[in-house]
């Protein structure tokens, strides 16, 4: 494989049980955040917006009210959680972990604008690859993600400040050029990937536009690398 991602390669393993930290290398969760809706005024519409055409947001709204779907276009089952941010509307939630399988949409939110009031609002999302009722291996070692011939410094460890924290606290990043070639860290079949982005850097703002590959092992956990 082929590392697409700007100066750095990512390996995250999705894990559902603390339990699973002992004996194993490096173990990491994994997120994809999608911020796509902009801080608007909402008027009457329905639009969609897909991430890498698996993963779509429709979002319906009215001079009163608003509605966002979520769709899962994957071959796999996924979780997506989404963070709302609203002026003069009720109720505001977020949502945590909709467990979404294929060709499956549900509402992720929906929120009513106050009586007489200018209202707007934004929302961004956490896509989370599987299900949340397996159960890692926590025999298994990994092997590093590149030629053991090589060796490259890590430019982010866990719990970093850049990104580590939240459902990535056990992520790492090496540093490295692009097109460095990347070894699967652990036996698996591919189950998503991307590779049409040509963007990429260390800032918040490219996020969403990484290119990745997701590996599902044997025990139901999925690799990312991005």
């Amino acid at each position: 494989m082929t590392a697409y991602s700007w100066a750095k390669v990512v390996l995250r393993i999705t894990l559902f049980k603390k339990a699973a930290l002992l004996k194993v290398a490096f173990l990491m969760c994994l997120s994809l955040f999608i911020n796509i809706t902009p801080y608007r005024t909402a008027d009457a519409a329905q639009r969609q917006s897909c991430f890498s055409q698996h993963l779509c947001f429709i979002t319906i709204e009215t001079n009163k009210s608003a509605k966002l779907l979520v769709r899962n276009d994957f071959d796999i089952a996924i979780r997506v959680s989404v963070k709302v941010k609203a002026h003069n509307t009720k109720p505001v939630k977020d949502v945590n972990n909709i467990p979404l399988l294929p060709d499956q949409t549900k509402e992720a939110f929906f929120i009513k604008a106050k009586l007489g009031k200018t209202w707007r609002y934004t929302w961004t999302s956490e896509l989370h690859p599987g299900l949340n009722e397996v159960i890692h291996d926590s025999d298994t070692l990994y092997t590093l993600p590149y030629s053991p011939k090589a060796t490259y410094s890590i430019s982010q460890g866990p719990n970093g400040s850049f990104s580590h924290f939240g459902t990535n606290n056990n992520a790492i990043d090496w540093a490295m050029p692009v097109g460095t070639e990347i070894h699967a860290a652990r036996e698996g079949i591919v189950v998503g990937y991307r590779e049409s982005s040509s963007r990429g850097g260390p800032s918040a703002k490219y996020k969403s536009e990484h290119n990745y590959i997701w590996i599902e092992h044997s025990d139901g956990t999925i690799g990312q690398y991005l």
